[in-house]
């Protein structure tokens, strides 16, 4: 043997996510339950169980018939709608590939990542069994295989597409490599994953394999010298071992140079120090034989890797499949290895331990690799050894008594701690003599959990309410068991971690346990939910004005977010350059006192209305309007880039000045409509309308005695009314000394047009960009009353849009809320000493209707620390197709005659087993859609039908010809839609303009074809296909492909001349080819609807516009 045994030692691999569904196991915390109490996960099934799954009587008769298998539960189950399949191709799809998806979706989802969006490359490297489901379930069905066509079901069942479909359904751009080395497959796939990592070929990189054997649910037949177990069970190295039992499952770990993963903060469970992989070559008795050789030298050149020697090693996780000579033959590669690494030649008796996840699972061929790896990964982690189950003392042809190797045969505990950490081996070898050997040593310990120092936003979410309610239970049961110490960690994960799907919730506590209360309530108090309806609306900041203020106003932000504090601190000390210091009546004993100021109050209302902007803008939020009450006009001014900081509040500190210089004066709130306010003014002397902030919410100002008089007379009359807490009577003519002064602090100053528009509450109307740089305009608002009712009806009417108050109370929000369903109102701020758990309901308000923020910018900077969360509910449906049921008159789902069955080696190079029924039989296998387009008319009666969906939004791709789109403009408009046009250059714009208005079209529309075209010729087919189907296709792919989405998508083609609808029009091949796109979408889009109409000249616009109304499309 030639191996270099000096220093090699590579760079080592973190383990950062697993998962794996095995056999009695549905997860990997069920799987460390059954290996630590020592359970054998076989079912034994019973006559009923069997005849169920479609074995033979002679079968169940046949004493040799092994009725012990390890199943894997809804192994014919899957979420196709999570994974954007329809369920025509999950149920064409080689189940073995969709567990490898979900698998890989589970294991980056351990690591701490959203799984449809790791940053970096990702590479895939995984392997699957021989694929048998196409030809025991799919083509001995003759009829539905020639319907389903040849390509999709190569592509759907083809073993070359295991690592690439998990790519293209995650998003993933690094290497995808399907492997295929037999039962060696996925040890193999991790030893390539970490030889690219090192490479730089990827940064992440995952890693496995799986395994369901057909038929499924079916036993199988002993025979004399084959590798099967007689009885059914698997004794690795027992004097009782009688052969394997093949199983199913699968398993998948996510890997990062350990470097990496420290430096981002991963939950390092395990480190890979070192792997090798050879083969047998031809020193062995035949090709499925194993090979001394080829399995001594995988291990001494994967601790040769790794610089490790037989005394590091405390632990092997052998092969070990329980047959005489493979098991044989691994103790004797595993022993000459040993003793040619040790110094003396002579590693210690008994000095490591051995022992074989098959004994619990069985043989998961391809999978059986990483089923082995993950099991040594657990045993690490929990610092146990778990017992070989069935063993009870060696097999004597192992002579084990000679070996450095021990059985582990009942639980123990795994020392560490000390000189060096815990280190493992793992082994797999394949049929055709491809051996893998992998090192592994326990991760570094865990950083301590970020301390909680107040109140936090947790965020989750689902494709569909019973999945959200599941995530929720399994976080309570996580922050249960893990306590305060994970607390803060399990909020930055759900929040980094996690794709955001459609179902959000989110809820503020202070603690794992107030965490806990809330998840768990059964009226789901303190848990933010959308609204009906919501949708990411756009969002207009509301600004309040004087009145509103209260001490330390936002001031429990200062430190915890690092925009706010910035800019904060930048207000306060402009101010303080001027003479003014806010400090005192911000966060000083005597605040109160000194805010009732209005010299005080408007400066410091403008500096938290500005830094809480800013904040908002930093996590995410582009508010697309603005709208300010009083001096929080001018405040809107500054966040929209009227002035710039430092002389917007230059401005503000100078008109509180002028104001409060001003003789006193009072003002009173009625409940009164502005007219009915007005026709009061008789009453005393110098009362005048101040505002209108409201329908019948309006604020009278004038001299103290006149508006104690008219208070006085709406008491008598019954009219609700209340003293405001101020100082003047503001927005009357008694401020108009005050408007000439303030009028003077222009000078110098450089005003701008809006970058943001703004509508005016001094006009009701908005902003222009003259009265925006026209000093009077802003002068003038200190003698006019405040229209913000109107100003707010003009900024809410026929939009829907979300109003976020960006300052201390709750007013302005309760009036935007008054004024309709549409709007979203959310108070920026609450009661004093509530700021950030104001803010963070408020971030979860918009997050929940739909708003994507910035996370990382929410909060203090905090080191990374991802942790291991409870992996997404999926709600998998049974998605298989059945094999034909026989010809003679039999029970559903018995087998084909042996006669007809092909003959077939599988991926274990046994032979392959009958092509008996899947594990639900099904009478009649389900229809599957032919490939072909097929024209068929139908007489549908006339007559008026009311528009499905009135006044929506239709976007449409409309004809060039002008007379064409008016009349499609016409026909969409009289079925209730509003149509708005777009180019195909600009639809992804237009798309994207819509859904910031919160209006998602209710249907998409193609239309570039619905005018006559020149007959097609060899020179203009190509520009006429462009036009037709290919624009259409794209128009397809921009829809579905949109994140934003929440509506199912239809699409409605209408062309001229696409099909010979009377049997003597002629047709443009361009256009016919949309047929087969309208058949083909509904097919591959989960949830979509198309339909062609041909509105060819001469075709009754009421019967276009009729069957567009129709409450049903076809699917």
């Amino acid at each position: 043997m030639d191996v270099t045994t000096g220093e090699q030692t590579a760079a080592p691999v973190a383990i950062v996510g697993m998962a794996g569904r095995f056999p009695g196991a549905r997860d990997l915390e069920e799987f460390w339950l059954a290996l630590s109490e020592g359970e054998d996960c076989f079912s034994t099934l019973g006559d009923e169980e069997l005849r169920a799954a479609g074995v033979e009587e002679h079968h169940l008769a046949d004493p040799h018939y092994v009725r012990r298998v390890p199943l894997l539960e809804d192994a014919d189950r899957f979420d196709a709608a999570f994974f954007g399949m329809t369920p025509r191709e999950a149920s064409m799809r080689d189940p073995q590939q969709r567990l490898f998806l979900e698998l890989a979706h589970s294991a980056l989802e351990d690591a701490g990542y959203d799984a449809f969006a790791v940053p970096g490359t990702v590479g895939v490297y995984g392997g699957a069994a021989s694929n048998r489901y196409a030809e025991f379930n799919i083509r001995a069905n003759k009829e539905l295989a020639a319907r389903a066509g040849a390509l999709s079901l190569d592509i759907y069942n083809n073993n070359d597409y295991v690592a690439s479909t998990a790519s293209y359904r995650l998003g993933l751009t690094g290497p995808a490599l399907s492997v295929a080395t037999a039962c060696s497959t996925s040890l193999v796939a991790v030893h390539l994953a970490c030889e690219a990592l090192r490479s730089g070929e990827c940064d992440v990189a995952l890693a496995g394999g799986t395994e369901i054997e057909l038929p499924y649910g079916h036993g199988y037949r002993w025979a004399p010298g084959s590798i099967y177990s007689q009885d059914g069970v698997c004794r690795p190295f027992d004097a009782k071992a009688n052969g394997t039992v093949f199983g199913n499952g699968g398993g998948v770990v996510v890997l990062k140079l350990l470097a990496d993963a420290l430096a981002d903060g991963d939950p390092v469970r395990a480190v890979i120090r070192g792997s090798a992989v050879t083969n047998d070559g031809a020193d062995r008795v035949s090709f499925s034989a194993p090979g001394v050789d080829g399995q001594t030298r995988a291990v001494v050149e994967a601790m040769t890797v790794a610089g490790l020697g037989p005394g590091d090693v405390d632990y092997v996780e052998a092969h070990g499949t329980g047959t005489d000579i493979g098991d044989s033959i691994e103790i004797e590669a595993l022993t000459s290895a040993y003793r040619f690494l040790a110094e003396d030649g002579r590693p210690a008796p008994a000095s490591v331990a051995l022992g074989s996840v098959k004994s619990n699972i069985g043989h998961l061929g391809p999978a059986a690799g990483v089923a082995g790896l993950i099991k040594t990964v657990l045993c690490l982690e929990h610092g146990e050894l778990v017992p070989t189950v069935h063993f009870t003392e060696p097999n004597p042809k192992l002579n084990l008594d000679a070996t450095p190797f021990r059985v582990v045969s009942q639980r123990d505990v795994w020392p560490g701690g000390g000189e060096r950490p815990r280190t493992a081996a793992v082994s797999s070898f394949g049929v055709g003599g491809t051996n893998a050997h992998v090192l592994l040593e326990q991760g570094p310990a865990a950083r301590p959990g970020t301390p909680a120092d107040g109140p936090e936003l947790l965020v989750w979410s689902a494709r569909t309410e019973p999945a959200e309610a599941e995530v929720r239970r399994r976080l309570a049961r996580h922050l249960t068991w893990q306590g305060e110490d994970a607390f803060v960690d399990t909020v930055s994960t759900l929040r980094g971690g996690r794709t955001a799907h459609r179902e959000r919730r989110a809820a503020v506590a202070g603690s794992a346990r107030d965490a806990v209360a809330l998840l768990s309530g059964t009226e789901g108090r303190g848990v933010i939910r959308p609204a009906e309806g919501a949708a990411a609306r756009p969002v207009a900041l509301l600004f309040p004005g004087q009145g509103s203020q209260r001490p330390e106003m936002a001031a429990g932000l200062m430190g915890y977010d690092g925009t706010f504090t910035e800019t904060m601190r930048r207000c306060l000390d402009t101010v303080a350059g001027l003479g003014l210091d806010l400090e005192p009546a911000w966060r000083g004993p005597h605040a109160a006192e000194l805010l009732g100021r209005t010299e005080y109050a408007q400066p410091l209302l403008a500096s938290v209305g500005v830094s809480l902007a800013a904040m908002w803008r930093a996590w995410g939020v582009s508010p697309v309007a603005l709208l300010g009450h009083s001096v929080g006009e001018l405040v809107a001014a500054v966040v929209a880039g009227v002035t710039g900081l430092e002389d917007g509040l230059r401005l503000v500190t100078a008109r509180a000045q002028a104001m409060q210089a001003m003789p006193a004066g009072s003002m009173l709130a009625v409940s009164l409509g502005e007219r009915e306010a007005r026709e009061l003014l008789g009453i005393a002397d110098g009362v005048v309308p101040a505002a209108v902030n409201g329908p019948r919410q309006s604020v009278l100002a004038g001299p103290a005695e006149a508006i104690a008089e008219v208070e006085a007379r709406l008491v008598a009359e019954g009219v609700q009314c209340k003293l405001l807490a101020t100082s003047h009577a503001f927005h009357s003519p008694a401020m108009a000394p005050a408007a000439e002064r303030f009028l003077e602090a222009f000078d110098g100053v450089s005003l701008s047009a809006p970058r943001i528009p703004v509508v005016s509450a001094a006009t009701g109307l908005p902003m222009t960009d003259e009265q925006a740089v026209d000093p009077a305009f802003w002068a003038g608002q200190l003698t006019t009353p405040v229209l913000f009712g109107p100003a707010l009806a003009r900024l809410l009417d026929g939009q829907r849009l979300t109003t976020l108050e960006a300052g201390p109370g709750r007013a302005l929000s309760t009036l935007a809320r008054r004024h309709g369903a549409d709007a979203l109102a959310v108070p920026g701020l609450g009661p004093a000493g509530s700021d950030r758990e104001a803010v963070l309901a408020a971030a979860g308000a918009l997050w929940t209707e739909g708003h994507d923020l910035r996370w990382e910018a929410v909060g203090p900077a905090r080191p990374a620390r991802r942790i291991s969360l409870p992996g997404y509910p999926y709600q998998r449906e049974r998605h298989w197709i059945s094999p034909p049921a026989p010809t003679a008159p039999q029970e559903s789902g018995t087998i084909v005659p042996e006669a007809e069955r092909p003959a077939a080696v599988d991926t274990h190079g046994r032979p392959a087993a009958a092509p008996e029924a899947a594990p639900v039989a099904e009478a009649t296998p389900p229809p599957v859609p032919s490939p072909l387009s097929v024209m068929r008319w139908e007489e549908l009666p006339t007559g008026t039908r009311p528009p499905r969906h009135r006044s929506s939004v239709a976007l449409a791709l409309l004809p060039q010809d002008p007379d064409a789109a008016r009349h499609v403009t016409a026909v969409l408009g009289r079925a209730g839609h509003r149509v708005v046009p777009a180019r195909p250059d600009s639809l992804r714009s237009v798309l994207d303009g819509l859904l910031a208005r919160g209006e998602e079209p209710a249907v998409y529309v193609h239309a570039l074809a619905a005018q006559p075209w020149p007959e097609a010729t060899p020179d203009t087919v190509e520009s006429q296909a462009a036009a037709g189907v290919e624009s259409a296709y794209a128009l397809v792919q921009t829809v579905v492909r949109h994140s934003r989405l929440r509506l199912p998508a239809r699409f409605l083609l209408l062309a001229a001349q696409a099909a010979d609808v009377s049997g003597g029009e002629s047709v443009n091949p361009a256009k016919a080819a949309l047929a087969g796109l309208a058949r083909t979408v509904p097919l591959e889009v989960p949830g979509a609807q198309c339909m062609l109409l041909d509105v060819s000249p001469g075709t009754d616009a009421d019967l276009i516009t009729q069957q567009v109304q129709e409450p049903q499309w076809p699917a």
